[in-house]
């Protein structure tokens, strides 16, 4: 290998939030997020909006497939293993979709006590102390 020249390689990634996978190959990147998939060439389109998944079904195919091999030969998830975001999507625009998970409400408690409330002080405090 000559000197400044850099050894053509593969990246491979997944994130247990939202089931994340991705890949790059050159030019190219492979995600998928919660089920949707994209294909993105990440030199022609730095920002990622053009999704060639369907223009180029032959690389998105091979990049899957390739992905898939590499997840094979992994450890597998750890189904108790915490994951979270990083951010949800209201509070950055590019993490549109990414929404906070719903906790179960706990059941309201209801109190024989009365709440103490400035109306309440004013009807007990004698008019002279006002």
């Amino acid at each position: 290998m000559l000197a400044g020249q850099l050894q053509a390689r593969k990246l491979y990634g997944r994130y247990k939030f939202n089931h994340q996978k991705a890949m790059r190959d050159g030019d190219m990147k492979f995600l998928e997020i919660a089920g949707n998939q994209f294909l993105f060439n990440v030199v022609e389109d730095p920002m990622e909006r053009a999704n060639l998944r369907t223009r180029q079904p032959n690389v998105f195919q091979r990049m899957v497939a390739d992905h898939r091999i590499w997840n094979a030969a992994m450890l597998p998830e750890d189904p108790a293993s915490a994951s979270g975001p990083f951010a949800y999507g209201d509070e950055i625009a590019d993490h549109f979709g990414v929404q906070r998970p719903v906790r179960p409400t706990a059941p309201a408690k209801t109190s024989s006590i009365k709440r103490t409330t400035r109306a309440n002080i004013r009807r007990r405090t004698p008019a002279s102390r006002m």
